[in-house]
């Protein structure tokens, strides 16, 4: 592997100074479920990252695109794209460039975790998402946060394992409450409603939404469909 260059002094006009804003609008329309717009965003990171010849960025790219890709169902795209950016996890990435909290390692698995059951590759799923989790486990604690909700419960629930994503629910409601993330209190206390076979109703589930903030409902209403036994 050849080693990224050397971050350059975080002028106003760097990428390195730019990418941050740019990064964080990518989250946001991200975080909210408006995947076309992030995908747009993640474009612009590219576009920047080609006008500075920055190869931090231009990882920063790839890997929003294919968590963009992902959810927005092109699955082959997005799987290539995570495994590309998983070859290169290895390069440090400068302070400078405000990396997310969420290490390569651990949101590239995410994506493939999910893919690979997608595309029916179970055990690799499964696979994936053990390394995943051990990765996690090394990482900020919004990590784990975010490979439990997004990764372990749902692949797990999709397998059809419900000891295993009753455990990862409770541990996921422990660590939100540990660091304070009411979103993924909530999702926990959401995806509880769908283990609990007295309450695996569509009103309990409409009602257990409503204390999500409209805003944040949709990624998990993505979730919602495939959660349900009847569909």
């Amino acid at each position: 592997r050849r080693p990224l260059p050397p971050a350059p002094p975080p002028g106003a006009g760097t990428a390195a100074a730019q990418l941050g804003a740019t990064l964080a609008l990518w989250a946001h329309s991200f975080q909210i479920g408006d995947y076309q717009e992030s995908l747009v965003r993640s474009r612009s990171i590219q576009q920047l990252a080609d006008d500075h010849g920055d190869a931090v960025v231009a990882l920063t790219a790839r890997r929003t695109r294919a968590q963009s890709l992902h959810f927005l169902g092109d699955h082959g795209t997005a799987r290539v794209l995570a495994q590309g950016v998983l070859s290169q996890v290895g390069q440090r990435i400068p302070l400078a460039y405000t990396p997310s909290p969420i290490s390569l390692d651990v949101s590239m698995r995410i994506v493939l975790a999910r893919i690979h059951w997608i595309e029916g590759r179970t055990e690799q799923a499964w696979l994936t998402l053990q390394e995943c989790l051990s990765f996690a486990e090394q990482d900020a604690p919004a990590s784990m946060c975010q490979t439990l909700a997004i990764a372990a419960i749902p692949v797990a629930l999709w397998c059809g394992r419900l000891k295993a994503c009753a455990d990862w629910t409770a541990r996921l409601l422990e660590q939100a409450k540990r660091y304070d993330y009411p979103h993924w209190r909530t999702w926990a206390r959401l995806v509880e409603v769908v283990l609990d076979p007295d309450l695996a109703t569509l009103p309990a589930y409409a009602a257990a939404l409503q204390t999500l903030p409209s805003i944040q409902q949709t990624m998990y209403s993505d979730h919602l469909g495939t959660f349900e036994p009847a569909t």
